[in-house]
């Protein structure tokens, strides 16, 4: 996805999955040649035709059928095929989160790009899937740590519990450990809440870009505006930016 630009135009409902909390669309995107824009006018990028999912995210605590049928209509998914994630939500079930990384870790190498409104728990960590995380200037997001439980004998129980809370807490606290402290991971597992705000997403790494007035901008950028470049700078960047695609245009008629 090109993150100079605001996402793509509103899906059609004819190509649409509806859940009780999650909603999947899609659009097949054309052969295109992109313009560079200011930076390089006259030159284009050229676009390969691929699939644009957009995947509305909830509450998770999906009813019935419904993430079977999004997770099976994402496994058509080819090598060049696009997946956002869009989130709303308050948190729900870790193992339908799980679900959603396995898909991603099965079917979208090339990563995933994640813009949320506000994501509390489960909610948050989806966040993190992406590998591209957008933020909006009142964006919200809070981690913390899991509930869960278990019913049946009680050695069963027990032993349920005891290989639930290794196996969830290796996910959750791997996940967060680059963005939080060892310090800060050990008080969330005791019950300390982390809310954070789109600059302290951008300042953790938590969030990679922030849309703002539909430009999305680099955390680095928006923390650290850089100075304007001046007409001599933009005029040297296009002079080499020409020359590189004259060399690339001279290897391609020579190759044939």
């Amino acid at each position: 996805m090109n993150l100079t630009m605001p996402t793509l135009p509103v899906m059609p409902e004819d190509n649409a999955i509806h859940g009780e909390q999650h909603s999947l669309f899609w659009e097949n995107r054309p052969h295109e040649m992109m313009p560079l824009g200011d930076e390089a006018p006259g030159f284009f990028e050229e676009q390969k035709p691929f699939t644009l999912f957009k995947l509305f995210l909830g509450d998770f605590s999906e009813g019935g059928n419904g993430m079977q049928r999004i997770i099976n209509k994402l496994q058509t998914a080819k090598p060049d095929d696009v997946l956002e994630f869009h989130i709303s939500s308050h948190g729900g079930f870790v193992e339908e989160l799980l679900e959603l990384y396995n898909l991603c870790d099965t079917m979208f190498h090339k990563g995933v790009t994640t813009f949320v409104n506000y994501g509390y728990s489960a909610g948050g960590w989806a966040f993190l899937i992406g590998e591209e995380r957008v933020v909006y200037e009142h964006s919200d997001l809070m981690f913390h740590s899991y509930s869960g439980g278990a019913y049946g004998k009680r050695d069963d129980m027990i032993t349920h519990l005891e290989h639930s809370d290794k196996r969830i807490n290796s996910f959750l606290m791997g996940t967060l450990a680059p963005y939080f402290s060892k310090k800060e991971t050990k008080k969330m597992l005791k019950g300390k809440d982390y809310w954070l705000n789109s600059k302290q997403m951008l300042e953790r790494g938590i969030a990679t870009h922030i849309m703002v007035k539909g430009e999305v901008i680099t955390a680095k950028d928006y923390l650290n505006p850089p100075k304007p470049k001046t007409k001599k700078e933009q005029k040297a960047e296009i002079k080499a930016l020409k020359k590189v695609m004259q060399a690339a245009e001279k290897a391609a008629k020579a190759k044939k």
